[in-house]
């Protein structure tokens, strides 16, 4: 990940909690003077900004959330889909031949799912962190993969800090390992699959 590439994601993360439209004083406090007058990233931080705006500022609560989940799927799906093309797709069930938690023959459909190298399957959460439905679902789809022999990365996806996911992780009881992402390195999903499993604090 770029230093350019957190530092867009960041103007993105903080505008989209704005609740009200800034006026252009405010939009430039918000940019910041070096993004903002940055040659290369300027037009784009001041598009990006305005696009996450309309995130914050909507009437209601579920459509701000709904809004900030979309943003986080297309950014993971383009990401991925940027390494594995042709075989990356959006709102995918994954088949679980072996679901000792959930009990599902399907999965409920999935943000992005790749068939590269590894097997990628991501549930991404905007406004908090999974549910045990979310925990069973991943845990029982390492299990299938382990079954088949399969090499394979269930990965939740979050705003938010690797601290937070992992303290949150002491209630979820993994039964098999599962994969985090975090803001500080969501851009690294464009390079690799994911490599740092939650491991409970």
């Amino acid at each position: 990940m770029t230093n350019r590439d957190l530092r867009l994601l960041k103007l993105a993360t903080r505008a989209s909690l704005i609740r009200t439209q800034p006026d252009s004083d405010e939009l430039y406090s918000l940019i910041g003077p070096a993004l903002f007058w940055d040659d290369d990233l300027g037009g784009v931080a001041k598009r990006i900004a305005q696009r996450a705006l309309n995130i914050g500022t909507a009437a209601l609560r579920e459509d701000r959330v709904r809004r900030r989940g979309a943003f986080l799927e297309r950014l993971v799906y383009e990401l991925v889909s940027d390494r594995i093309a042709g075989a990356t797709f959006r709102e995918h069930e994954v088949q679980l031949t072996h679901s000792p938690r959930s009990r599902r023959s399907w999965t409920r459909p999935k943000e992005a799912v790749a068939s590269g190298p590894a097997f990628e399957i991501y549930e991404c959460k905007s406004d908090g962190l999974p549910d045990v439905g979310d925990i069973d679902e991943l845990s029982d789809v390492r299990t299938t993969a382990i079954a088949e022999s399969v090499d394979c990365r269930p990965t939740i996806v979050v705003f938010g800090s690797e601290m937070d996911l992992r303290l949150k992780a002491r209630a979820w009881r993994m039964t098999e390992t599962i994969f985090g992402v975090t803001t500080d390195r969501i851009f690294a999903l464009r390079g690799s699959a994911p490599d740092r499993p939650i491991v409970p604090a």
